[in-house]
């Protein structure tokens, strides 16, 4: 039946259900009979959210025919299941390998078989026999056989035989073999086997002693034999001739594609690949000729190098002759080369067998020739590495290509010396190669620089960014200006070329040999050469100490306030001292935990260990609105000694608290109030400025980002669980607001690591990446620090749709299709991309719940039962559940149920004020209401909800770190039981690719922060499209 598809009109969209009159009578009448009487007409209508008229479908009184025809096919598989397991048979499958012997088409094989259980009977017709399968048909074979044709009532070996059947028989071929082998009558009783079906046949049997066998109609058992066989050669000297006799005239060679399988005096040998290889054209050849050959004595030189010599080592050889006149010398190759043009390279090779000698590169001499394939590796060898030829002269030449030149002194050379004796004039000796230039490296810290100073050793550095460039554009090499080369394909270059690309070394900074930069950019200098295999560094001292102390924050001279020590874990007492650190030395940081750890309490412990410096300072925490109350609410609780100033209330009210800003020990605003209070904070300075939740400056180009940057600060540090969610601008932007300068600007930035990692998955500009940020993110995982924080369980429980709300969503999934096909021809990708949005939202909410988008909807939603469900199920069993979903609307249909229910609950939202959802969070970790409804956005950061040990997702949002984040309102510090997460999905339906989104986005996060593989940018134009697939 045609899929049910979307209409529009002018003024409301009605989405209806259609369906053809032969299709109505088959679904309303499906049996045979008069049914013209009972006709109707069904037809279902669903309206947009409007205010028309509402109309109820119709409810359909007949089984689909399509379902009663699955019902009768479902039966008889049942009744064949039923006679494959009580048969109670052990049937027997017993081939025989048959071997014929023909002096014109050779030996030749062909399989017979049979079958029973007592008695055997020979299959007549192995196409029947092998269709009988596909249906578990009943054949009967004779009087002591009714077979069901199912593999389970056979033996465990003739299960082999039924595989190798499956795989290989089929009759087209079989009848054009049998055709070839002039057997045509007998093309249904036999399968014929060609080289690869002989392999697998006989590989069955590779671990057996015996095969049954049939030779010449003499039934019998060969014995296996995992060896060549023995072959012997007379060679007869008959005057102006030599006669050549196969002595083994009763073996029968058959001919498999990966080798030969000899049949001799009760014997079947399983010869070797090579074996088989060298002595199979031979062997086929003589048997063709009955036995023997006549060699003419003039002809028997070249015999002897082309074919005698190839099987030599593998038969026996019986002869009244001696042959030692026909033995081939030894091959020697002779190459001469010569320069005598700038550029070009020539080479003439001689062949030379004792006192003989030819040119190379001519038709061959099958006489002269003694050793064609050392000859014809001479000659392959010289191709590889001069490519061009002259015909007149008959030599090998290279003109004007300097990679060639290159490759031919570098490896060339020495790779045909193995196999030629080489002999070259003075004007060739003259091209050079110079090895590897060594590279030396001093550093020494100056103030808030660092000096450094680098000389080479074996180039003049003159010539060193010249150098460089040519290894930027992946040449193996670089010609001096002298004529050599020099090999560049050397660590010291590479790591050299590293350090000038970060630093951004000028040409003449490079010739200088000197260049002061910012003191920040130690700790990837110091990666760097750790990591170095051809730099030679030297450090001073007070280079060193700034690598020891951050890197190694534990031996600190930094002590934790004393009314903090108690309260601080231990690894949060080394974040105070890696925040103490990494301020001390002026430089920014991302303390990057994981969600839950404490990070606030982390710079509540910095801010009042600057108060008891007694240096009189004042600092900036810039937050989401949401969590303002929240940081005062922590530093009140904390550091009761710390002067917090909230900055809020009316715009007047915001100016008196920022004029107070000296009397203050910290100021907290949000994002949306400094933006509109910036120039009042243009003559103040701060010692801190922290920003948390760091992803709201994501985007470079906001107010946001922008607002942060210009704030006068000493000191600046980043919070977030993860310091890049979606693409590495983010992570730019943030190390921007933190140190300006130090990933360059954006363009730059994106020239240098996003275009390459993210399109070109450049794993070395990934690692470079990973070099210069690391040092500057702390990240530890519960996993990692919390050994006593209960596990979270993550499930992800699927929703089946079906019914209406399936119909409504192929439907609308098919037009979406249409709708998206019209946007994208229309070109302007990216303008675009709002429209397409929509439509992925309307059929996101179609899964959550189609009254989303009808207002007249009135069936079932798979999803909103499944998660009563679960809600029933954990508040049975005693626990509190948060409820996370990005709809406020779908939070309002579960909000009915609960109170339809009897169920006390919660609920948080975009338009809940501060002070409001501060009071719930505080009373539902007290009291016993069980359930909290949270908007996804709204109470996705800052809130801790420890009360709650079951968190429910009815929708997967885009991004995986934000759904991490509100799970970990539960799962965090002061959770004393196990978390259990349920992900609710729609089956087969766009949710599931935001899952799969989710984790592609996710591995980038992973990439920067630690190891990780490969990035994903924002959604391209594939992807999207993706969506609707």
């Amino acid at each position: 039946m045609d899929d049910e598809i979307l209409k529009k009109t002018e003024e409301n969209k009605i989405f209806s259900g259609e369906i053809t009159p032969e299709d109505m009578d088959e679904l309303l009448y499906p049996q045979e009979g008069n049914h013209e009487k009972n006709k109707k007409q069904v037809k279902e209508t669903f309206r947009w959210k409007s205010g028309s008229e509402k109309e109820k479908p119709r409810v359909q009184q007949m089984t689909d025919s399509a379902v009663l025809r699955l019902m009768d096919r479902y039966a008889e598989k049942s009744k064949n299941a039923a006679l494959e397991s009580g048969s109670g048979q052990n049937v027997r499958l017993e081939p025989t390998l048959m071997i014929t012997d023909s002096y014109w088409y050779g030996s030749s094989a062909k399989l017979a078989f049979k079958i029973g259980e007592d008695r055997l009977y020979v299959i007549k017709d192995l196409s029947a026999f092998m269709a009988a399968f596909e249906n578990g048909e009943e054949i009967r074979y004779g009087k002591a056989l009714i077979l069901h044709h199912f593999e389970e009532n056979f033996d465990e070996r003739s299960r082999k035989y039924l595989h190798f059947l499956k795989s290989f028989y089929n009759e087209s071929n079989n009848r054009a073999l049998a055709v070839y082998k002039k057997s045509l009558n007998d093309n249904v009783k036999y399968m014929y086997l060609n080289g690869p079906t002989l392999d697998a046949y006989m590989a069955i049997w590779d671990e057996d002693t015996e095969i049954p066998v049939d030779i010449e109609g003499s039934a019998m058992s060969a014995t296996i034999v995992h060896s060549n066989a023995h072959i012997s050669i007379r060679i007869s000297d008959m005057g102006k001739s030599y006669t050549i006799e196969l002595l083994n005239d009763e073996a029968l060679v058959l001919d498999g594609q990966e080798r030969l399988y000899i049949f001799e005096k009760g014997k079947l040998y399983y010869c070797d690949p090579s074996y088989s290889r060298n002595t199979r054209d031979f062997l086929k050849t003589i048997i063709r000729n009955k036995l023997t050959m006549t060699v003419m004595k003039k002809d028997m030189k070249g015999f002897y190098n082309t074919v005698l010599s190839s099987f030599e080592p593998y038969f026996s050889f019986i002869s009244d002759c001696d042959l030692s006149t026909y033995e081939p010398k030894p091959l020697v190759a002779k190459v001469y080369f010569d320069a005598p043009q700038e550029d070009f390279v020539m080479g003439k090779v001689f062949f030379s067998y004792g006192d003989e000698e030819h040119e190379a590169f001519k038709p061959k001499d099958l006489i002269k020739s003694q050793d064609l394939r050392g000859e014809y590796q001479v000659e392959q060898l010289i191709k590889r590495y001069l490519d061009s030829y002259d015909a007149i002269g008959n030599f090998a030449y290279i003109d004007g290509d300097e990679d060639k030149i290159f490759d031919l002194f570098s490896e060339g050379l020495e790779a045909i010396s193995s196999n030629a004796e080489i002999f070259a004039t003075d004007q060739f000796k003259g091209f050079k190669i110079k090895p590897p230039a060594s590279v030396r490296v001093g550093i020494k810290v100056s103030g808030d620089l660092l000096d450094l100073k680098f000389d080479l050793d074996g180039l003049d550095i003159h010539e060193l960014t010249e150098v460089l460039n040519s290894y930027r554009r992946a040449k193996k090499y670089h010609r001096l200006r002298d004529g050599s080369f020099i090999n560049i394909q050397d660590n010291a270059l590479g790591e050299f070329s590293e350090l000038a690309d970060v630093l951004s070394l000028s040409a003449k900074e490079i010739e200088r040999g000197t260049v002061s930069v910012p003191k920040f950019r130690a700790l990837y200098l110091d990666a760097l050469f750790k990591q170095s295999e051809g730099i030679k560094y030297n450090r001073d001292t007070v280079f060193k100490q700034i690598v020891r102390d951050i890197k190694d924050v534990s031996d600190s001279d930094f002590e934790v306030p004393t009314t903090l020590k108690p309260i601080l874990r231990n690894y949060q007492k080394t974040g105070f001292r890696w925040l103490k650190t990494i301020a001390a030395y002026g430089f920014g940081g991302i303390l990057a935990d994981d969600m839950g750890l404490g990070k606030t309490l982390e710079v509540i412990s910095l801010l009042l260990s600057q108060k008891e410096s007694e240096v009189q300072t004042t600092s900036l925490v810039i937050c989401p609105s949401s969590l303002v109350l929240n940081w005062e609410s922590e530093i009140a609780r904390f550091a009761p000694e710390l002067k917090a100033i909230a900055v809020m209330g009316t715009a007047a009210e915001r100016l008196d608290k920022i004029a107070g800003a000296a009397e203050a020990d910290v100021l907290i605003t949000s994002y949306d109030l400094l933006k509109r209070d910036i120039l009042y904070y243009e003559d103040l300075h701060f010692h801190y400025e922290i920003i948390d939740e760091a992803q709201y400056i994501k985007n470079h180009n906001t107010q946001n980002a922008k607002s942060v940057k210009v704030i006068n600060s000493a000191v600046r540090f980043a919070l977030t669980g993860t310091p890049v969610e979606n693409s590495l601008a983010e992570l730019w932007s943030i190390y921007d607001f933190l140190m300006p300068g130090y990933l360059y600007t954006y363009r730059k930035f994106r020239e240098k690591f996003e275009i390459p990692i993210v399109r070109e998955q450049d794993k070395k500009i990934l690692e470079r990446l990973n070099k210069l940020v690391s040092p500057f993110i702390l990240r530890r995982l519960k996993s990692d620090v919390l050994k006593e924080l209960p596990e979270k369980t993550e499930t992800t429980m699927y929703a089946f749709m079906d019914g209406e709300q399936k119909k409504l969503y192929l439907a609308n999934l098919l037009k979406s299709r249409e709708d998206l096909a019209y946007e994208l021809d229309g070109g302007d990708f990216e303008r675009r991309k709002l429209i397409i949005l929509a439509m992925l939202t309307r059929l996101r909410q179609i899964c959550c719940d189609p009254s989303l988008v009808y207002e007249d909807y009135t069936d079932v939603s798979a999803k909103l039962e499944l998660c009563l469900e679960i809600l029933d199920t954990s508040l049975a069993s005693g626990h509190k559940v948060l409820l996370f979903s990005q709809f406020t609307s779908m939070l309002e249909i579960i909000e009915k149920e609960l109170i339809k229910r009897e169920i006390d609950f919660y609920k948080i939202t975009g338009r809940t004020k501060a002070q409001e959802r501060l009071r719930q969070v505080n009373a539902f970790n007290e009291d016993d209401t069980p359930v909290f409804l949270i908007s996804l956005k709204a109470g996705g950061t800052g809130l801790n909800l420890t009360g709650a040990d079951v968190v429910i997702h009815y929708d997967p949002w885009w991004n995986l770190s934000a759904q991490n984040q509100a799970t970990d309102r539960a799962h965090r510090i002061g959770q004393t039981n196990s978390v259990q997460v349920y992900n609710l999905i729609a089956k087969d339906s766009i949710e599931e690719k935001i899952q799969k989104m989710q984790q592609a986005k996710a591995e980038l996060a992973d990439s920067i922060i630690r190891e990780g593989e490969g990035a994903i940018a924002s959604m391209s134009k594939d992807e999207i499209i993706g969506l609707f697939e």
